[in-house]
């Protein structure tokens, strides 16, 4: 195995399925973790009093899918056992909030496999009429590729994600989906739900499919950059929270076990820097950048960890090298003439050329050597 690669590099992981009440969800391998609880910043949301706030986090880790309680008031169980960490597994229930509480089922399917084949929805005859295209009294068919596409435009001005719709009711992912890319028209009581989250008048929608006007609103900018803010906050606090004390939890550094269970941890980490430098970019505020301030120390100090134990890898003895000499990715990168991204990409933990890594490998040496 390469030396930049890392020791638990894995084929893709399945789509998995989460199922509670009415709610299908869709969690794909590299989206971050997703939180199951009453209120934001939690993403699956559940309005139950047993619930906590964030219930369980959902995350891929190494080679599979975990459900991990978030300190919950009233537990997470499987098999009328309370438990903290599980493996997902195809078909498995979790009941929250009691051994009889809230069922959430998972299922998987392949990654290349459709969404409709995921949720298994297909739709019934009566849906078909509700969604069918038709011709009515303003004249014609409606313009769904107009309407869909001034819709996907508002949801994105206000920051509000197809997941966070779905969660709140309003329109499924898929069905969603499917209309802002002019497939389907939604059926009237979905259109009515639409507007009353975009902020728009009722009817807008209808109007907009006929050639009329998009409404515009000047507050929506200032209005969806604080509504971020808030809860990109909050999400980088409780992923941090519950990424520190995984860490805490790790074995020794002597420990055969220390550098998977590590890697998985750096893994996270690096998602989390991305998310949180991305919502500093998007939204600089001074609480932002004090929460990518945390996060980035949390990964440095993990990567400095890593690079003591025997079996540390490539990237984690390179980047606390360089850290110990004070030298950027990119001065690294121009001393041994290769790109800055191959020294980035090293460092997580992505394949590298040979001669790419055989001249990194002599940087190490040369730096811890001297």
């Amino acid at each position: 195995m390469p030396a930049s690669q890392s020791p638990h590099d894995q084929p893709g992981l399945p789509i998995l399925i989460v199922r509670f009440g009415s709610v299908d969800e869709v969690l794909r391998p590299g989206e971050g973790p997703v939180f199951i609880g009453r209120e934001l910043p939690a993403q699956l949301r559940i309005d139950d009093p047993r619930i906590s706030r964030t219930h369980v986090r959902i995350e891929a880790v190494g080679a599979q899918w975990v459900a991990v309680d978030e300190a919950s008031t009233n537990g997470v169980f499987l098999d009328g056992k309370r438990v903290s960490t599980v493996s997902v597994t195809d078909g498995m229930t979790l009941h929250l909030g009691h051994a009889q509480g809230i069922a959430v089922r998972f299922s998987f399917i392949d990654p290349d496999a459709g969404t409709m084949m995921a949720t298994h929805a297909m739709p019934s005859r009566a849906d078909e009429e509700t969604t069918a295209v038709r011709t009515d009294a303003l004249g014609g068919p409606p313009d769904i590729a107009r309407a869909g596409a001034a819709v996907a435009e508002r949801r994105e001005e206000l920051g509000y994600s197809p997941r966070r719709l779905s969660d709140d009711g309003v329109i499924g992912h898929v069905e969603l989906e499917d209309f802002e890319r002019g497939r389907s028209w939604p059926p009237e009581n979905i259109r009515e739900k639409l507007e009353d989250a975009l902020r728009w008048p009722p009817g807008t929608i209808t109007r907009v499919a006929y050639g009329g006007e998009i409404p515009e609103d000047e507050d929506t900018e200032l209005l969806s950059d604080s509504v971020q803010l808030e809860v990109m906050l909050d999400y980088a606090e409780i992923a941090l929270d519950g990424l520190a004390a995984r860490i805490a939890g790790l074995p020794p550094v002597s420990d055969p076990d220390f550098g998977a269970q590590a890697a998985a941890q750096l893994a996270q980490l690096r998602r989390l820097v991305a998310t949180t430098a991305h919502a500093a970019r998007s939204a600089p505020a001074l609480e932002i950048m004090l929460a990518l301030s945390d996060v980035r120390r949390t990964h440095r100090d993990l990567m400095l960890l890593a690079a003591t134990a025997p079996g540390a890898t490539l990237g984690q003895r390179l980047y606390a090298a360089r850290h110990r000499a004070q030298l950027s990715a990119a001065e690294i990168a121009a001393a041994i003439g290769v790109d800055a991204d191959a020294v980035t990409a090293a460092e997580a933990e992505r394949v590298v050329p040979a001669e790419v890594s055989a001249a990194l490998e002599d940087v190490v040496y040369r730096l811890t050597s001297r």
